[in-house]
């Protein structure tokens, strides 16, 4: 093999080596969503539940136990969030139970859904704990979030008592 061959062996391997990492890339920077949970959290501006006076004339509030739930897209491109929804695995009985968009109280920052998530944005929002245990009765609780992106929805299990697992 002469040098000159060898110098575009070389250049060839090293185009065809940037030509396939280029690919990857591509595939790589489109929207990736990440979806944290904390469930049994209280909000100043939830439902009050109860109210009890106390003694020295103050009145004490109970308020609701939510869910809460953000959905951050750490990718490199936007995507529209489309819909997230709370269900149960499908059970022995066959019942299930879901609540979707209308039933999340979007937080202060947050639009509603559907809605466009660009890089590094995050939608945030709530849902009452009561929604989550009635379907927890029917089954394993797990939240479903559709975006235009991908075909499949994203899906998180969620454990009651410490979030998303």
């Amino acid at each position: 093999m002469t040098p000159t061959e060898i110098a575009a062996w070389y250049a060839a391997t090293v185009s065809t080596s940037v030509f396939l990492w280029d690919i990857v890339k591509w595939f790589r920077n489109g929207p990736r969503l990440r979806i944290n949970t904390k469930c049994n959290v209280s909000y100043p501006d939830g439902r009050v539940i109860e109210r009890t006076q106390l003694e020295g004339g103050g009145e004490a509030a109970t308020l609701a136990d939510y869910c809460h739930i953000e959905v951050l897209n750490v990718g490199g491109q936007p995507t529209t969030l489309i819909d997230i929804q709370v269900k149960n695995e499908p059970s022995v009985n066959g019942r299930q139970v879901s609540y979707s968009g209308p039933a999340f109280l979007t937080h202060s920052g947050s639009k509603a859904l559907p809605t466009l998530l660009g890089p590094g944005e995050m939608w945030s929002g709530r849902i009452e704990m009561t929604c989550i245990e009635t379907i927890a009765e029917n089954g394993r609780p797990i939240i479903q979030v559709r975006s235009s992106r991908n075909a499949k929805p994203i899906q998180v299990a969620l454990d009651i008592k410490q979030g998303a697992k």
